[in-house]
């Protein structure tokens, strides 16, 4: 060490004595470790929240004819942490399946919880889909793991497809286990950055779906994924009206058909009795009205063996 060296360690100690004396300093050091970080900047991340956005909506399509229920599907905000904090939420029976995203430098992990795969087979084969029971089991049978294969490369594949525009991935199974000390995917303390999908079939408790990505997977990215973010935002108009019409097109209406309206003298509807016959003329087509508005209009027919209206024309005769 040279003079000038040793001089400036001397003032440096110095100092930091003073200021420990003084109050103005923790008498602890702080511990950092460089390269990570415990909190993220979400908006380096914006792209890959609307890349989570797409995909919920292309999931519901996905995992509807394996409810076979309406379901509605939640991207939740992009959270960042140590891998350790968010397996740490985690049931001991868990599904864990393992993908390699080729050709980058990394994979994912996808988290389901076991209920939500017991309840939906139940739902599959054409019975109920109520709350779910806790599981008390340490395997899934051979129709829940057939069921899990399906549902995983469901969200796989609608992953993959939304992230084309970042960067083209294809997903490969490495491994799927059921307990975390099985699966080789990261260290506890390293970073990762999770995306959450709430799924919510109708009459079916809630699940949660998780993707948890390597934070050192997305760094060689996120310049892409800013530049992206910035090439395609839109203004808040344009986002208020995107949510606004999405949240119109899940409204659900009352619809109804009338296949006459006759006309009585309030005489004659007080002297009916069992047995009396009001005619009827019967139009050639039948309105079908939301509201009091005609929307459209058809015959009257049977499909399946069930009353059906066979739609003729869209809107007011």
């Amino acid at each position: 060490m040279s003079e000038a060296e040793a001089l400036a360690e001397d003032q440096a100690a110095q100092i930091l004595e003073e200021l420990v004396a003084s109050g103005d300093a923790p008498a602890q050091p702080e511990l950092f470790a460089l390269g990570t970080r415990r909190e993220r900047p979400s908006e380096r991340l914006h792209a890959l929240e609307r890349v989570g956005e797409k995909v919920s909506r292309a999931l519901r399509g996905a995992i509807e004819p394996l409810a076979a229920a309406r379901t509605r599907v939640i991207a939740q905000p992009i959270t960042t942490g140590a891998y350790e904090d968010f397996t740490d939420t985690l049931a001991p029976f868990t599904s864990y399946s393992h993908y390699r995203l080729d050709p980058l430098n990394g994979g994912m992990l996808v988290t389901i919880e076991p209920q939500f795969v017991v309840a939906l087979l139940e739902r599959y084969y054409g019975g109920g889909i109520g709350q779910a029971e806790p599981f008390t089991r340490k395997e899934f049978t051979a129709g829940e793991e057939m069921l899990l294969g399906r549902l995983l490369d469901r969200v796989v594949t609608t992953l993959a497809e939304q992230w084309q525009p970042l960067a083209p991935i294809e997903p490969r199974l490495v491994q799927r286990e059921t307990a975390l000390a099985d699966i080789g995917f990261l260290r506890g303390e390293d970073q990762v950055v999770i995306q959450r999908f709430t799924l919510s079939p109708d009459g079916c408790a809630s699940t949660t779906v998780s993707i948890v990505y390597p934070l050192a997977l997305i760094k060689p990215i996120e310049e892409r994924m800013q530049h992206q973010a910035e090439d395609t935002s839109p203004t808040a108009a344009q986002a208020w009206r995107a949510k606004l019409s999405s949240a119109l097109s899940e409204v659900r209406l009352p619809v109804r058909s009338v296949l006459a309206r006759p006309e009585i003298t309030l005489n004659q509807l007080m002297a009916l009795k069992v047995g009396d016959v009001i005619p009827i003329q019967l139009t050639d087509r039948t309105p079908l009205l939301v509201a009091s508005r005609q929307v459209a209009a058809g015959t009257i027919g049977e499909q399946e063996g069930r009353a059906a209206m066979l739609i003729e024309k869209i809107g007011r005769n």
